[in-house]
């Protein structure tokens, strides 16, 4: 994955491609629930979630492509405000698999998190 591709991150690129919950940007709202219901769908697959995101490219087409689902259909409003508020009250960032931060050593594992906090 190109570590700058807007695409790879769905929409939401800083320089070391963390994911701030507290962070209101539409876009990176958008990136956020893509990558958390594709982390809700595919946590005990991350091969297979790794082998989806190189095929489509995000985690929001990876939904749209192998479940026939969009990420607001997994992750509704209240949930994922839910998983936001908890996530920044503990001050947690997100790192999809593929960004610039994303540990290398860890990436090299075959069963490495899509999506790492």
């Amino acid at each position: 994955m190109a570590p700058h591709d807007s695409n790879t991150f769905g929409g939401a690129v800083t320089e070391t491609g963390l994911l701030d919950p507290r962070d209101r940007r539409t876009e990176t709202r958008a990136a956020l629930r893509a990558w958390l219901a594709l982390q809700q769908r595919l946590a005990y697959e991350p091969a297979r979630a790794r082998e989806a995101l190189a095929r489509h490219g995000t985690p929001a087409a990876v939904l749209r492509a192998r479940f026939d689902v969009a990420p607001e259909d997994l992750l509704g409003d209240r949930a994922f405000t839910a998983m936001l508020e908890a996530l920044a009250r503990s001050d947690v960032r997100l790192l999809p698999f593929g960004a610039p931060a994303y540990p290398s050593r860890i990436a090299a594992l075959p069963d490495a998190a899509p999506l790492l906090a």
